[in-house]
Order: structure tokens, then sequence, then C-alpha cells
């Protein structure tokens, strides 16, 4: 259910997930489809033969008219989605919106575990992608799980070498973990990658705090904030850092920013 306020009555947006367990809400939608589908004759073109398939179908499958290329594997899938309807189609789209949905709001409710029992039961080729893989590594952060954080973490590189969304987290498990080396390789090639990005120096700034040069650090986390004010976790890691130099009056002020930023944020 997605709405439900201001008056306005819930919306079901495909399926329901209660511990793990999701139930279809598309069926009467699907009843609905196949009906006006058995009603209506199939349309020809001018030459009298039947119309291609629809778009929706041909952009599953692959190829035009749902050929089938590839192993077995792959063809029988295309074969399977073929047949099915574009009501089903739709149905499957909004069914996986709806389970990345509600893992992402458990993870926003620091319910890790719920989370990760959701992303994991999300399709091979959903899970392998670097947003997934970006959120599976960040609910194990939240666990203070560091050993299993790193191995989504360097997942989510390994599909997408090019996402800095991520790299903070990144970053601190590695801190978390002292990988000193891997930490120094990791600054100096996201600040390569894209020296404008707050999250570069954010990464530069663990780095350095983690060779406890702390006024080091604190001038990257600094030039973060700078690049984004409401990079809120830069303005905690800078706190951390005022706290290490015993600086507790600045310490407060960045808690404070990081607060105002996000009351969320802890």
């Amino acid at each position: 259910t997605i709405g439900g306020h201001d008056g306005m009555p819930p919306f079901h947006a495909g399926v329901s997930t209660v511990k793990g367990e999701k139930r279809a809400l598309f069926s009467t939608n699907e009843e609905d489809e196949t009906k006006s589908r058995k009603k209506s004759p199939k349309k020809k073109d001018r030459s009298g033969e039947n119309s291609p398939p629809p778009a929706a179908t041909m952009a599953i499958s692959g190829t035009p008219g749902g050929q089938q290329e590839g192993s077995d594997g792959v063809g029988n899938d295309m074969e399977r989605l073929d047949g099915m309807t574009e009501g089903q189609h739709v149905g499957k789209v909004l069914e996986l919106l709806c389970g990345l949905g509600a893992a992402y709001k458990y993870l926003c409710q620091f319910r890790s575990q719920d989370a990760l029992e959701l992303f994991r039961e999300l399709p091979p080729e959903q899970i392998n992608t670097g947003w997934v893989q970006h959120q599976i590594g960040k609910a194990y952060f939240e666990m203070t799980d560091y050993q299993q954080a790193h191995c989504a973490l360097q997942q989510m590189q390994k599909v997408e070498p090019h996402r800095i969304k991520g790299l903070d987290i990144l970053s601190t498990t590695l801190w978390q973990l002292k990988k000193e080396v891997e930490l120094s390789d990791l600054a100096q090639q996201v600040v390569d990658f894209d020296r404008m990005a707050p999250e570069a120096w954010f990464v530069v700034g663990n780095c350095f705090s983690l060779q406890k040069e702390h006024e080091t650090a604190i001038t990257f986390f600094r030039r973060a904030i700078q690049l984004n004010p409401s990079y809120t976790y830069a303005h905690t890691l800078c706190g951390h850092e005022y706290t290490s130099n015993e600086d507790f009056e600045k310490a407060i002020s960045c808690y404070r920013d990081a607060i105002r930023v996000d009351c969320r944020h802890y």
C-alpha cells in the first residue's frame, strides 16, 4: 500500500509483502485483459498476415516476433515470456518494483535483516546490479557485518566500475577493516574518475583518517561538504575527526549540522 493518507484511499502497488511472503494483486487486471483479448479478433496488416507481437513482448524477448537466441535456457525463457499477455508483463514489472520498494523501505527503517531477505528474493539479473548490491552492502554495514558489506560493495564495483554512489560506505568499511592499501587505491581511483564528486573527497578523508592524520581528513571532509552541503555522512565523520582531536565544540557543531540536514541520521 503506497497511499492511504490525507483522505486518499490506499493504493495497492503490486504485491503485499509480509515476512518475505508475496501475494500477487493483479489477478483481476489479468483476467480482464484475457477476456478483452478473447473478444477482440486479431488485427491484420495490409498483407493480410497477423500483425507482429506488441512492442513490450518484442522488447523483452530481444528479437522481433519473439525468436529464440542463445542457450536453450534463454530460449525457453523467451518462449515463456512470449506466451504472456501484456497485462502479465505489466504485472511482472509492478511486482518487481514493489519488491524493490518494500526492501528499500525496510532498509530506511533500519530493519536490515528484513531488507536482506527481500533483496535475496529478487531475480538474479536484478540482484547483480550496482544499485541492489549497494543496498545489500549498506544493509550489512548497518548490521556491522563489515566483511559481508565489503563483499557486496566489491560486487557493486565489479558490475558498475564507474559508479560513485556507495563508495563512501565502501571506504568506511575499508576503514573499519583497517585495509589501508586498498583504501588508498580506492581514493586515488575515485579522485581520478571525478574530482567534482563529493564522494571522492569523502573517500580521501577516510584514507587520511585511517593514517591518523585528522587535520588533513577534516580538510577533505570539508571539501566534500562544500561540494554538497546536504551530505549528512560527511558532517558526521568530520565531527568524528574533531572528536579525535578533542575539539569537542566543533564536533558538536558538525553533529548538529548532520541532524539539521537529516533528523533521522545517527
